[in-house]
């Protein structure tokens, strides 16, 4: 069995697929072609705020033409454990008919995608707020064609970290946790044991 299939037949990820659909009529979709596949890209994105570059999966519409853009978070993994939106679900076919820039960025492990107040010594720098709201839209917007309609969704984590900003203007939260935890407390459930209190998440 692989490591999504509870998750894809589980009643949050039904709703975050139905919930797409609704959003459908916002994003103004409009199919391709029938004979279009998608177009399907790595891109890595430099993120000033994080010092890093971010890798990010897309799904882009086969015609070219301007579609809005979909950013689509992972859980507490970020997609860097190998478990994600594109490795495993049928995110590729449920989209294939929609015309949507739809991005998966991959990383932010236990961040709750939010803007961390210190550096964490095992985590690092952690900005992924300024990430999704800011610097990935941009690059998104210089490197595909868009229309300037954003939404935003996730699951589980992610839930919690999509949020209005200037990567969407619709939000789509899914099974979100908002809690607060001191950063010994998060990485003691990441296994990593106990650091100091600093306080993990937004400030």
């Amino acid at each position: 069995m692989r490591p999504f299939d509870d998750l894809r037949r589980s009643a949050p990820l039904r709703g975050l697929l139905v919930t797409v659909l609704l959003l459908s009529a916002w994003l103004a979709l409009g199919p391709p072609p029938a004979s279009a596949e998608p177009r399907i890209t790595r891109v890595d994105v430099y993120s000033e705020a994080m010092g890093r570059w971010v890798s990010n999966d897309v799904i882009s519409p086969a015609s070219g033409a301007p579609a809005p853009t979909f950013y689509l978070l992972t859980g507490i993994g970020g997609g860097s454990d190998g478990i994600s939106w594109f490795n495993n679900t049928r995110v590729r076919d449920f989209f294939a008919d929609k015309h949507v820039n739809v991005v998966m960025p991959i990383g932010g492990q236990y961040s709750m995608y939010t803007d961390w107040a210190a550096d964490d010594p095992v985590l690092g720098r952690n900005k992924w707020q300024t990430y999704l709201t800011q610097e990935l839209p941009a690059a998104i917007d210089s490197r595909f064609s868009t229309t300037g309609s954003k939404a935003i969704g996730g699951v589980s984590m992610a839930g919690s970290g999509a949020r209005p900003g200037g990567a969407g203007t619709g939000v789509l939260p899914c099974g979100g946790l908002v809690q607060r935890v001191r950063t010994d407390q998060w990485r003691a459930r990441a296994g990593d044991g106990a650091v100091d209190g600093r306080t993990a998440g937004r400030r």
